[in-house]
């Protein structure tokens, strides 16, 4: 029969594992965000660029496109 303990530890691990899974979901999207707008900008640069343009080509606030790109 298992223990409370081991049951628990078993939960723990399989949080821990899942966060880290969200956390790379999450950075590599944040990724192909940051590329697609670098291609953006790249083949836009004659054109007057701002923050708020690019922003809203991803559909991003931003201070939200802001914290992603830095």
């Amino acid at each position: 029969m298992w223990k409370i303990e081991e049951i628990n530890n078993i939960f723990r691990n399989l949080i821990d594992e899942l966060s880290l899974k969200i956390d790379a979901s999450r950075q590599s999207q944040a990724e192909k965000m940051v590329n697609w707008s670098q291609g953006y900008i790249n083949q836009n640069f004659t054109k007057a660029l701002t923050l708020k343009v690019v922003a809203d080509q991803l559909f991003l606030s931003c201070n939200y496109f802001s914290r992603i790109f830095n």
